[in-house]
């Protein structure tokens, strides 16, 4: 029943550790399954269920311009401590529309720590540096954590961010299961590339490989609520062979180091 599970959550969290879930939107999404949760308290009330403190949250509106994507979440979060709010980034082509100034001097404002790329929202999906340099060079020079979701986004593409941009903070969403095998060697040839442990790569062994291969400093735990439920990605860390310093930082410490670090 619930409350059997809810009591199973809370064993796999003796340690009694902090979870902060880096990826977490808020708001309606298109194509949203009438039962499937989207309103603010419904996501802390999983949240809550799941043991999570708190969230970097994003808007769900996929289809929204960047500035009123941005200013949907923080009317969202409604001042709400325990969601902290993560602008997108858009290359937008019109004049008058936000450019990096304009998005770095309203993530000042609004105190964000954290910016997610969304090429894909338009129908190129690209991260050429022609396209989206700009944006790269605002948050390299802030030292701005920037996941970036890789569906039709290829590997040589991020590599080529990473060959541009290696002071670049990236971290790699929406990960495929099946992704170590070029995952793995970009990893491996750039030491600012981190990845997001989420929905997609969620399999028995993905943090205790992860972690004796490049450590636990470079993965950071999203669940993708309200798409999924964050509660076997919990589980998945919980239950690992990796120590419990190492959970600690997977589960909150690297996503808090790396926002104490922005400098905007």
């Amino acid at each position: 029943d619930g409350g059997g599970h809810s009591e199973g959550i809370h064993r796999l969290r003796e340690a009694d550790m902090k979870i902060i879930d880096a990826c977490v939107g808020l708001g309606p999404w298109g194509w949203r399954n009438p039962i499937s949760p989207y309103k603010t308290e419904e996501i802390l009330d999983i949240m809550d269920y799941c043991g999570i403190a708190s969230a970097v949250a994003f808007c769900n509106l996929t289809h929204a311009s960047g500035s009123d994507a941005n200013a949907s979440v923080l009317r969202f979060i409604n001042g709400n401590p325990r969601f902290m709010p993560s602008f997108v980034l858009v290359p937008e082509p019109y004049d008058g529309q936000p450019g990096p100034k304009e998005y770095a001097a309203s993530m000042r404002q609004a105190g964000v720590r954290v910016a997610w790329l969304r090429p894909a929202w338009h129908e190129y999906g690209s991260v050429a540096t022609w396209l989206v340099g700009d944006l790269l060079a605002m948050c390299t020079a802030h030292r701005l954590p920037l996941f970036l979701p890789v569906e039709g986004i290829s590997p040589n593409d991020i590599h080529q961010v990473c060959r541009d941009f290696p002071d670049l903070r990236l971290v790699l969403a929406n990960i495929g299961y099946r992704s170590d095998a070029w995952l793995y060697p970009l990893l491996r040839q750039h030491r600012e590339l981190r990845i997001c442990l989420g929905h997609t790569y969620c399999t028995t062994l993905a943090p205790d490989r992860f972690v004796r291969h490049f450590g636990p400093d470079r993965m950071i735990f999203g669940s993708g609520l309200p798409h999924f439920s964050p509660g076997g990605l919990v589980a998945m860390v919980m239950y690992s062979t990796i120590g419990e310093d190492a959970k600690q930082k997977i589960l909150a410490g690297n996503i808090e180091r790396l926002m104490s670090e922005v400098r905007l």
